[in-house]
């Protein structure tokens, strides 16, 4: 036994005895729609500000191994030597990456090319810069 749907003048097969017609393609279908539904309805505005601006995200940015689950790296950090472990960082992931203390996500910057425009541009270039600083 057969269904068919009507569509104008062509009618085209729902289900056969096997189950769906070309149940793999139609499958693969309306998977594709629903993630891109998915994605419409789940993503970061501010990403997509960014990506029009020509800016990556900061998820993007290299990360150090070695994250506690609810400390991040500030145990890496607490010692007398945290500079050099901050410049071995640099060396391995480059003059930007991030890391977190606790629950604060850090942008560490050693690039001085990346670097001067930020200290020379002041506080309000960066306004959670501003935030932190008043209060």
């Amino acid at each position: 036994m057969q269904l068919l749907a009507m569509t104008g003048a062509s009618s085209l097969p729902l289900l056969g005895a096997g189950g769906v017609a070309g149940s793999g393609a139609a499958l693969a279908t309306v998977a594709a729609v629903i993630g891109a539904l998915l994605l419409l309805l789940f993503r970061d505005p501010r990403a997509a500000r960014a990506a029009a601006r020509g800016l990556k995200p900061l998820s993007s940015l290299p990360t150090p191994p070695g994250a506690y689950p609810l400390l991040g790296h500030a145990p890496q950090l607490l010692h007398q030597r945290m500079h050099l472990t901050l410049t071995d960082w640099a060396r391995q992931l480059g003059g930007v990456y991030r890391l977190r203390l606790a629950d604060k996500r850090v942008v560490v910057v050693t690039d001085p090319k990346i670097a001067l425009p930020l200290l020379s541009s002041g506080p309000e270039a960066l306004p959670k810069a501003v935030r932190l600083r008043r209060g």
